[in-house]
Protein backbone atom coordinates (compact mmCIF):
# COMPACT_ATOMS: atom_id res chain seq x y z
CA UNK A 1 0.00 0.00 0.00
CA UNK A 2 1.55 3.23 -1.11
CA UNK A 3 1.49 6.05 2.21
CA UNK A 4 -1.58 8.09 0.03
CA UNK A 5 -3.66 5.41 0.83
CA UNK A 6 -2.31 5.45 4.70
CA UNK A 7 -3.75 7.42 7.65
CA UNK A 8 -0.90 10.35 7.85
CA UNK A 9 0.21 11.25 11.76
CA UNK A 10 2.48 14.15 12.56
CA UNK A 11 4.03 15.20 15.52
CA UNK A 12 6.14 18.03 16.25
CA UNK A 13 8.29 19.34 19.19
CA UNK A 14 4.78 21.15 20.63
CA UNK A 15 2.85 17.58 20.50
CA UNK A 16 6.28 16.09 22.06
CA UNK A 17 5.78 18.57 24.79
CA UNK A 18 2.54 17.14 25.51
CA UNK A 19 3.61 14.06 25.79
CA UNK A 20 4.25 13.89 29.37
CA UNK A 21 0.95 13.22 29.82
CA UNK A 22 0.74 10.43 26.89
CA UNK A 23 -3.38 10.84 26.81
CA UNK A 24 -3.03 14.65 26.19
CA UNK A 25 -0.40 13.57 23.16
CA UNK A 26 -3.15 11.32 21.80
CA UNK A 27 -5.77 12.74 21.56
CA UNK A 28 -4.29 15.36 19.90
CA UNK A 29 -1.70 14.65 17.22
CA UNK A 30 -3.17 10.77 16.95
CA UNK A 31 -7.06 10.99 17.15
CA UNK A 32 -6.93 15.23 16.15
CA UNK A 33 -9.54 16.71 18.92
CA UNK A 34 -9.19 20.36 19.24
CA UNK A 35 -12.02 21.93 21.55
CA UNK A 36 -15.05 23.65 19.63
CA UNK A 37 -14.56 27.01 19.60
CA UNK A 38 -10.91 26.85 20.52
CA UNK A 39 -9.24 28.24 16.93
CA UNK A 40 -11.33 31.65 17.61
CA UNK A 41 -10.84 32.00 21.01
CA UNK A 42 -6.51 31.34 20.69
CA UNK A 43 -6.54 32.83 16.77
CA UNK A 44 -5.86 36.56 17.78
CA UNK A 45 -2.76 35.76 19.95
CA UNK A 46 -1.68 33.09 17.63
CA UNK A 47 -2.78 34.98 14.40
CA UNK A 48 -1.13 37.82 15.51
CA UNK A 49 2.19 36.08 15.96
CA UNK A 50 1.92 34.32 12.45
CA UNK A 51 1.46 37.90 10.86
CA UNK A 52 5.17 39.05 12.12
CA UNK A 53 6.37 35.19 11.65
CA UNK A 54 4.71 36.13 7.62
CA UNK A 55 7.35 39.82 7.65
CA UNK A 56 9.97 37.92 8.71
CA UNK A 57 9.63 35.21 6.53
CA UNK A 58 9.61 37.55 3.51
CA UNK A 59 12.22 40.07 4.76
CA UNK A 60 14.57 37.81 5.31
CA UNK A 61 13.93 36.28 1.69
CA UNK A 62 15.17 39.34 0.17
CA UNK A 63 11.41 40.79 -0.22
CA UNK A 64 10.99 44.86 0.08
CA UNK A 65 9.72 46.54 3.53
CA UNK A 66 6.29 47.33 1.46
CA UNK A 67 5.28 43.59 0.33
CA UNK A 68 6.48 42.37 3.87
CA UNK A 69 3.86 44.64 6.01
CA UNK A 70 1.06 43.97 2.86
CA UNK A 71 1.66 39.94 3.88
CA UNK A 72 1.50 40.59 7.44
CA UNK A 73 -1.67 42.74 7.24
CA UNK A 74 -3.71 40.58 4.53
CA UNK A 75 -2.73 37.53 6.92
CA UNK A 76 -3.97 39.20 10.05
CA UNK A 77 -6.90 40.97 8.58
CA UNK A 78 -9.80 38.83 8.93
CA UNK A 79 -8.46 38.39 12.74
CA UNK A 80 -8.69 42.25 13.11
CA UNK A 81 -12.59 42.33 11.86
CA UNK A 82 -13.51 39.93 14.75
CA UNK A 83 -11.52 41.68 17.35
CA UNK A 84 -13.06 42.68 20.46
CA UNK A 85 -12.13 46.76 21.03
CA UNK A 86 -14.30 46.84 24.12
CA UNK A 87 -11.52 44.55 26.18
CA UNK A 88 -9.23 46.91 27.77
CA UNK A 89 -6.51 44.54 27.52
CA UNK A 90 -6.66 43.92 23.79
CA UNK A 91 -3.78 45.49 21.81
CA UNK A 92 -3.22 43.37 18.49
CA UNK A 93 -4.80 45.39 16.22
CA UNK A 94 -3.49 45.26 12.33
CA UNK A 95 -2.37 48.81 12.74
CA UNK A 96 -0.08 47.79 16.27
CA UNK A 97 0.79 44.84 14.22
CA UNK A 98 2.33 47.10 11.25
CA UNK A 99 4.09 48.95 13.97
CA UNK A 100 5.66 46.20 15.64
CA UNK A 101 6.55 45.10 11.72
CA UNK A 102 7.84 48.69 11.79
CA UNK A 103 10.10 49.04 14.51
CA UNK A 104 11.45 45.62 13.81
CA UNK A 105 12.93 46.73 10.64
CA UNK A 106 14.15 50.09 12.06
CA UNK A 107 16.20 48.12 14.67
CA UNK A 108 17.58 45.36 12.54
CA UNK A 109 17.61 46.17 9.03
CA UNK A 110 19.05 48.60 6.71
CA UNK A 111 17.64 49.75 3.15
CA UNK A 112 20.39 50.08 0.59
CA UNK A 113 19.76 52.51 -2.67
CA UNK A 114 18.46 49.90 -4.78
CA UNK A 115 15.48 49.04 -1.91
CA UNK A 116 17.26 45.84 -1.63
CA UNK A 117 17.21 44.79 2.50
CA UNK A 118 20.38 44.63 3.99
CA UNK A 119 20.26 41.82 7.09
CA UNK A 120 21.23 40.58 9.97
CA UNK A 121 20.61 37.16 9.43
CA UNK A 122 22.16 36.33 6.29
CA UNK A 123 20.08 33.13 5.18
CA UNK A 124 22.11 30.17 4.07
CA UNK A 125 20.99 28.81 0.16
CA UNK A 126 20.68 25.15 -0.69
CA UNK A 127 23.49 24.13 -3.04
CA UNK A 128 21.27 22.70 -5.46
CA UNK A 129 18.00 24.76 -5.50
CA UNK A 130 19.66 27.99 -4.54
CA UNK A 131 16.35 28.67 -2.23
CA UNK A 132 17.22 30.61 0.82
CA UNK A 133 16.79 28.53 4.04
CA UNK A 134 13.35 30.31 5.40
CA UNK A 135 10.81 28.98 6.71
CA UNK A 136 12.52 25.56 6.66
CA UNK A 137 9.95 22.55 6.52
CA UNK A 138 10.79 18.80 7.55
CA UNK A 139 8.70 15.78 7.43
CA UNK A 140 10.87 12.95 8.27
CA UNK A 141 8.75 9.30 7.63
CA UNK A 142 9.83 7.62 11.29
CA UNK A 143 7.41 4.01 10.58
CA UNK A 144 4.64 2.68 8.79
CA UNK A 145 2.63 -0.22 9.01
CA UNK A 146 -0.38 -1.20 6.87
CA UNK A 147 -2.32 1.40 7.97
CA UNK A 148 -0.57 4.45 9.05
CA UNK A 149 2.54 6.34 8.27
CA UNK A 150 4.21 8.03 11.32
CA UNK A 151 6.03 11.65 10.38
CA UNK A 152 7.90 13.48 12.57
CA UNK A 153 7.81 17.24 11.44
CA UNK A 154 8.68 20.92 12.00
CA UNK A 155 9.42 24.35 10.45
CA UNK A 156 12.74 25.97 11.12
CA UNK A 157 12.26 29.85 10.76
CA UNK A 158 15.49 30.82 9.92
CA UNK A 159 19.63 29.36 8.72
CA UNK A 160 21.45 31.42 8.31
CA UNK A 161 25.52 33.12 8.88
CA UNK A 162 25.86 35.57 11.63
CA UNK A 163 28.32 37.18 13.31
CA UNK A 164 31.07 34.79 12.67
CA UNK A 165 28.64 31.48 13.14
CA UNK A 166 28.87 29.64 9.34
CA UNK A 167 25.53 28.28 10.78
CA UNK A 168 22.79 29.37 13.03
CA UNK A 169 19.58 28.11 13.65
CA UNK A 170 17.04 31.25 14.55
CA UNK A 171 13.90 30.48 16.03
CA UNK A 172 11.95 33.90 15.96
CA UNK A 173 9.66 33.95 19.30
CA UNK A 174 6.43 36.26 19.27
CA UNK A 175 5.45 36.45 22.81
CA UNK A 176 3.40 38.64 25.38
CA UNK A 177 5.23 37.40 28.03
CA UNK A 178 7.43 40.44 29.58
CA UNK A 179 10.97 40.79 28.70
CA UNK A 180 13.15 39.54 31.75
CA UNK A 181 16.31 37.73 32.12
CA UNK A 182 14.58 34.63 32.61
CA UNK A 183 13.54 34.32 29.50
CA UNK A 184 16.05 32.56 27.49
CA UNK A 185 16.99 29.86 30.02
CA UNK A 186 14.78 27.45 29.45
CA UNK A 187 16.11 27.25 25.96
CA UNK A 188 19.33 25.84 26.86
CA UNK A 189 17.34 22.48 27.50
CA UNK A 190 14.28 22.82 24.90
CA UNK A 191 12.46 20.02 22.97
CA UNK A 192 11.64 22.34 20.51
CA UNK A 193 15.03 23.69 19.48
CA UNK A 194 17.19 20.60 20.00
CA UNK A 195 14.82 18.69 18.16
CA UNK A 196 15.68 21.31 15.24
CA UNK A 197 19.51 21.14 15.72
CA UNK A 198 19.41 17.04 15.45
CA UNK A 199 17.39 17.19 12.44
CA UNK A 200 19.67 20.02 10.34
CA UNK A 201 22.60 18.07 11.82
CA UNK A 202 21.64 14.55 10.59
CA UNK A 203 19.89 15.65 7.20
CA UNK A 204 23.28 17.60 6.25
CA UNK A 205 25.77 14.78 7.57
CA UNK A 206 27.53 17.83 9.89
CA UNK A 207 29.57 17.08 12.10
CA UNK A 208 28.41 18.38 15.22
CA UNK A 209 25.10 20.11 16.35
CA UNK A 210 24.56 23.69 15.09
CA UNK A 211 23.95 26.30 17.29
CA UNK A 212 20.32 27.64 18.20
CA UNK A 213 19.85 31.81 18.70
CA UNK A 214 15.99 32.92 20.01
CA UNK A 215 15.05 36.63 18.62
CA UNK A 216 12.35 37.29 20.87
CA UNK A 217 9.71 39.73 20.11
CA UNK A 218 8.01 41.01 22.75
CA UNK A 219 4.75 42.48 22.32
CA UNK A 220 2.36 44.35 24.52
CA UNK A 221 -0.44 47.02 24.72
CA UNK A 222 1.12 50.45 23.87
CA UNK A 223 1.21 52.81 26.73
CA UNK A 224 -1.35 55.45 26.88
CA UNK A 225 1.18 58.76 27.77
CA UNK A 226 3.51 57.30 24.74
CA UNK A 227 0.76 57.43 22.68
CA UNK A 228 -0.21 60.43 22.64
CA UNK A 229 2.85 61.71 22.43
CA UNK A 230 3.58 59.60 19.06
CA UNK A 231 5.72 57.09 20.39
CA UNK A 232 4.66 53.63 19.92
CA UNK A 233 6.21 51.24 22.78
CA UNK A 234 3.92 47.98 22.18
CA UNK A 235 7.30 45.59 21.45
CA UNK A 236 10.62 45.24 22.44
CA UNK A 237 13.19 43.31 21.27
CA UNK A 238 16.05 40.82 22.88
CA UNK A 239 17.92 38.03 21.45
CA UNK A 240 19.47 35.13 23.78
CA UNK A 241 23.31 34.27 23.48
CA UNK A 242 24.16 31.61 20.72
CA UNK A 243 23.02 28.11 22.38
CA UNK A 244 25.32 24.94 21.96
CA UNK A 245 24.17 21.55 22.61
CA UNK A 246 27.02 19.28 23.40
CA UNK A 247 27.39 15.57 22.39
CA UNK A 248 26.15 14.62 26.69
CA UNK A 249 23.16 16.96 26.39
CA UNK A 250 22.17 15.77 22.62
CA UNK A 251 22.73 12.05 23.59
CA UNK A 252 20.21 12.22 26.87
CA UNK A 253 17.47 13.68 23.91
CA UNK A 254 17.51 11.28 21.64
CA UNK A 255 17.15 8.70 24.32
CA UNK A 256 14.08 10.74 25.61
CA UNK A 257 12.97 11.06 21.77
CA UNK A 258 13.47 7.31 20.75
CA UNK A 259 11.74 6.41 24.19
CA UNK A 260 8.07 8.89 23.08
CA UNK A 261 8.44 7.56 19.79
CA UNK A 262 8.56 3.61 20.53
CA UNK A 263 5.73 4.49 22.38
CA UNK A 264 3.61 5.69 20.36
CA UNK A 265 4.90 2.70 18.09
CA UNK A 266 3.47 -0.05 20.58
CA UNK A 267 0.23 1.78 20.49
CA UNK A 268 -0.53 2.03 16.80
CA UNK A 269 0.94 -1.65 16.55
CA UNK A 270 -1.48 -2.62 18.99
CA UNK A 271 -4.35 -0.41 18.41
CA UNK A 272 -6.76 -4.05 17.94
CA UNK A 273 -5.60 -5.01 21.16
CA UNK A 274 -9.21 -4.01 23.67
CA UNK A 275 -6.65 -4.63 26.91
CA UNK A 276 -4.05 -1.87 25.17
CA UNK A 277 -5.52 1.36 25.35
CA UNK A 278 -3.00 4.63 25.13
CA UNK A 279 -5.78 6.64 26.63
CA UNK A 280 -5.05 4.50 29.87
CA UNK A 281 -1.82 6.24 29.69
CA UNK A 282 -1.92 9.54 31.38
CA UNK A 283 -0.04 11.59 34.00
CA UNK A 284 -2.48 13.66 36.58
CA UNK A 285 0.95 15.68 37.34
CA UNK A 286 0.20 17.49 33.59
CA UNK A 287 -3.50 18.16 34.53
CA UNK A 288 -2.51 21.93 35.54
CA UNK A 289 0.45 24.29 34.60
CA UNK A 290 1.46 27.81 35.99
CA UNK A 291 -0.39 28.07 32.38
CA UNK A 292 -3.64 26.67 33.39
CA UNK A 293 -5.60 23.87 32.95
CA UNK A 294 -4.81 21.25 30.11
CA UNK A 295 -7.89 21.21 27.43
CA UNK A 296 -8.66 18.09 28.47
CA UNK A 297 -9.26 18.83 32.12
CA UNK A 298 -12.64 18.66 32.56
CA UNK A 299 -13.31 15.52 30.40
CA UNK A 300 -10.60 13.44 32.49
CA UNK A 301 -12.17 14.73 35.59
CA UNK A 302 -15.35 12.82 34.80
CA UNK A 303 -15.89 9.15 35.52
CA UNK A 304 -14.40 6.90 32.71
CA UNK A 305 -17.56 5.80 31.44
CA UNK A 306 -18.77 9.46 30.57
CA UNK A 307 -15.78 10.93 28.99
CA UNK A 308 -16.25 9.63 25.54
CA UNK A 309 -19.28 11.26 25.24
CA UNK A 310 -18.10 14.24 27.03
CA UNK A 311 -15.30 14.20 24.60
CA UNK A 312 -17.25 14.36 21.63
CA UNK A 313 -19.97 17.06 22.99
CA UNK A 314 -17.03 19.67 23.44
CA UNK A 315 -14.70 19.06 20.92
CA UNK A 316 -14.70 18.50 17.09
CA UNK A 317 -11.94 16.01 15.11
CA UNK A 318 -9.51 18.14 13.41
CA UNK A 319 -6.60 16.86 11.40
CA UNK A 320 -3.48 17.60 13.26
CA UNK A 321 -0.97 18.58 10.82
CA UNK A 322 1.88 21.03 12.04
CA UNK A 323 2.99 21.83 8.81
CA UNK A 324 -0.47 23.95 8.16
CA UNK A 325 -0.20 25.64 10.86
CA UNK A 326 0.06 29.17 9.11
CA UNK A 327 -1.94 28.53 5.80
Amino acid sequence: MSDNNKIPIYFDASALKNSSCFRNFWRIAVEGWRKIGDETARGHAMAYGSGIHKFLEHIYKGGTKKDALQLALDYYTPWNVTLNLNNAYEFRTSANLLKVCNQYYQRFIHTLDNNIPMLDFIPLEDSKTGIKQVEYKFQIKIWENDKYVLYLCGTIDLICLYEGYDILLVDHKSTSSKLNEQFFIPFEWDIQTMLYSKVWRETNNLASYPPVLINGIFVKKPTIKNSKGGIFDGVEFDRSPVIEYDDARMDAFTVWLNSRIKSIIYYLENESNPSINPIDNYDMAACKSIYGNCQFFNICKLPAEFQQGALEGSFEIFKYNPLCFRD
